[in-house]
């Protein structure tokens, strides 16, 4: 999944591979990746995704918060949203070419609280959310390259910034803003 000094590590048990059903691209028109059985109550999970979240922006708002390794991490991509609310995804992006995404997400869990979080790149929110406005100020855009039918890169350099935000409360109207974090990744996937 990963390679080099990125912020967004596998759990070293090797591929992770979505359960069927678990994530209806043709539908939500996004790519997710889920680290565990989503739609299954009991499911007990056993794999899992970490984040440094220990590089703020300075004068970003953030502080330094540790490594979150999550069980019940979801990594989600769209391509854009165009000016009449249309969701493009990343099953439009035309063969062998690298875009910008407007919107990639990785919710995560802390490990020192137990409260759910979202981290974001990218300048969208607000649409296909369960909660309110996501701050977005400062963040950068993740690029997808379209290595194949399907296969799908994610890349993230070493400057890139997601802003945090807490999020554990689904019905709460407004997440709480947790600042810039410099947050690289590289992702490899091929989608089913």
């Amino acid at each position: 999944m990963n390679e080099g000094i990125n912020s967004v590590h596998d759990d070293g048990l090797g591929e992770y591979i979505d359960n069927v059903g678990n994530a209806n691209v043709e539908t939500i028109n996004a790519f997710a990746l889920r680290t565990f059985k989503q739609y299954k109550r009991n499911s007990k999970p056993i794999r899992g995704l970490s984040v440094d979240l220990n590089n703020p922006v300075p004068g970003g708002g953030g502080e330094r918060r540790g490594i979150f390794f999550d069980q019940k991490a979801v990594f989600a991509a769209f391509w854009h949203v165009d000016s009449n609310s249309h969701v493009h995804g990343i099953q439009e992006i035309p063969l062998w070419t690298t875009v910008e995404s407007d919107r990639t997400q990785i919710w995560i869990t802390s490990p020192f609280n137990g409260r759910r979080h979202v981290l974001h790149f990218g300048p969208w929110s607000n649409q296909c959310e369960p909660f309110g406005p996501i701050v977005t100020t400062g963040s950068t855009k993740v690029q997808i390259t379209r290595a194949g039918t399907n296969a799908y890169t994610f890349y993230a350099g070493p400057a890139s910034i997601a802003t945090l935000s807490d999020i554990h409360d689904n019905n709460q109207q407004t997440p709480i803003y947790q600042g810039l974090f410099y947050v690289n990744l590289l992702l490899h996937a091929s989608p089913l």
